[in-house]
């Protein structure tokens, strides 16, 4: 059997709630309420461990929907990397010899593989050629590039934008429950300590009451 504090999560959770449904039968807790462990105090160490199990169930559905958003994230990247690569291309062959237009629309510079500076590529380029009329007259002619499918690559960045965005937001959500599942796991960890450390005392020669209790006993040599 190992000691308390070598145990998993999970296994120190279900010691605790051995020792706190064992340590309110008769037999043990007659010795145990005279040390403090009256039904208000095991009541407190079950709250703990409700604490840590709501938690817990919080994390892991922050958990879920952080894989869920990242997925989104993935899948919104893809196509817009695949729009941007096309139009650019297309760009380079509307325009070429004309690097005055090429320098502006930054066409002559590698598509950034970055998440958050591919978007902020992709924005300035879309933009720019938006905005400049003798560009689309010259893509809309060599290309039928309208305006209409310029738009629409703009719904396709701000989708990426949302989906970048929710899972940031969902990654502070995730790190702030890990941090509260640590801190009422260290809430538990220190009311067991204790626990243990009274039972120990108080069952000193009572090796059976010790066991049901879930705490591990040292071998005597």
């Amino acid at each position: 059997m190992k000691y308390y504090s070598e145990k998993s999560i999970p296994a120190r959770l279900i010691q605790a709630e051995e020792a706190i449904v064992n340590g309110q039968s008769n037999e043990v807790s007659s010795v145990l309420v005279g040390q403090g462990y009256t039904p208000e105090e095991f009541s407190q160490g079950t709250l703990h461990i409700e604490v840590v199990r709501t938690i817990d169930a919080d994390r892991r559905e922050h958990l879920g929907a952080q894989v869920v958003a990242t997925a989104s994230v993935k899948e919104a990247f893809r196509v817009l990397r695949r729009s941007f690569s096309a139009d650019r291309k297309l760009m380079r062959q509307a325009l070429a010899g004309n690097d005055e237009y090429i320098t502006a629309l930054r066409l002559h510079e590698r598509m950034n593989k970055q998440l958050e500076a591919f978007v902020l590529q992709a924005r300035h380029l879309y933009e720019k050629v938006v905005a400049h009329e003798g560009v689309m007259a010259l893509l809309q002619s060599r290309y039928n590039m309208t305006a209409e499918l310029l738009n629409s690559r703009f719904e396709e960045i701000v989708e990426l934008e949302a989906a970048i965005q929710q899972q940031q937001y969902l990654k502070g959500q995730l790190r702030e429950a890990a941090k509260q599942h640590r801190e009422a796991m260290a809430t538990l960890d220190k009311w067991m300590r204790r626990f243990i450390a009274v039972a120990r005392i108080a069952f000193d020669e009572d090796k059976p009451k010790l066991e049901k209790l879930g705490i591990h006993v040292r071998s005597k040599n």
